[in-house]
């Protein structure tokens, strides 16, 4: 995985700087606030301990939603290619009374007991998008790209007893490489739409990973360089690892989100 991601950063950082002089350069900085919604399981495997498949929400009680922060930025080189840049960080916190018994990374949660979980995540990502058709559109206002990337996922999963010693805290996670398209398209004076998917899948004998994002916004240019808008996206993305120790994350997040930017 780690000579995968080299070899995409090379590749994005070649094809940035290579590109013939067809139009001119601007930084655009995103901000978005997201109430994302979480669904999922984890499960991990620690010696000779197999562990439980955990649902987060009917078996931990965790939080189905909170507002993520997020920040992009994205620079237009001469020769109608970009590179985008992202981040965001969120917490989910949860309680329950355990139905059963699960094991995780190790230790045993006993049924009838009461435990408190924090799951923090991190993505970033880098991706270089080039225009599929630089002859038709106009720069700005209707564009079509293709995408190359990659998205690093970065988990911190926290689970303590309230009425034992017992506590586990497990960060995990990958980097992903990605492919997908983007649009931008003017729907109305000042008004215009985005569309973006990625994704990628890759199995081998020791690891399964997949990622999948898509999102839609509406964005109003009402004020110079200042545009704004709203915009819904779904994010998947599972990693199982068969070595040992065992794990399995799957997750998805999806919401709608607020977002503001700053056009220079």
């Amino acid at each position: 995985m780690k000579n995968i991601a080299t070899l995409l950063v090379i590749i994005i950082i070649s094809l940035t700087f290579t590109m013939e002089s067809k139009a001119e350069m601007f930084v655009r900085i995103k901000a978005i606030s997201w109430d994302s919604s979480i669904d999922g399981k984890i499960k991990l495997d620690e010696g000779s301990l197999t562990g439980s498949t955990i649902d987060l929400q009917n078996t931990l009680g965790l939080t189905k939603s909170t507002t993520t922060p997020e920040l992009e930025g994205r620079i237009s080189f001469p020769g109608m290619s970009k590179l985008l840049l992202s981040y965001s960080t969120s917490s989910y916190e949860g309680s329950k009374t355990l139905t059963q018994n699960i094991s995780f990374s190790g230790k045993t949660f006993s049924v009838s007991e009461q435990v408190r979980t924090n799951l923090d995540v991190t993505t970033g990502s880098v991706f270089y998008e080039t225009n599929l058709l630089p002859d038709i559109v106009t720069p700005g206002e209707n564009e079509m790209g293709f995408l190359l990337g990659l998205k690093y996922y970065y988990f911190n999963a926290q689970i303590t007893s309230s009425s034992t010693p017992k506590k586990v805290d497990k960060p995990f996670g990958a980097p992903i490489p990605l492919i997908g398209l983007r649009s931008e398209s003017t729907i109305y004076e000042k008004t215009q739409m985005e569309i973006s998917c990625n994704f990628m899948s890759i199995k081998t004998s020791d690891i399964s990973l997949s990622s999948s994002d898509f999102y839609s916004e509406l964005k109003f240019n009402f004020i110079p360089r200042l545009p704004f808008g709203f915009g819904y996206k779904i994010s998947k993305v599972k990693m199982e690892y068969k070595n040992n120790p065992k794990s399995l994350t799957r997750f998805e997040f999806d919401g709608w989100y607020i977002i503001a930017s700053l056009q220079l």
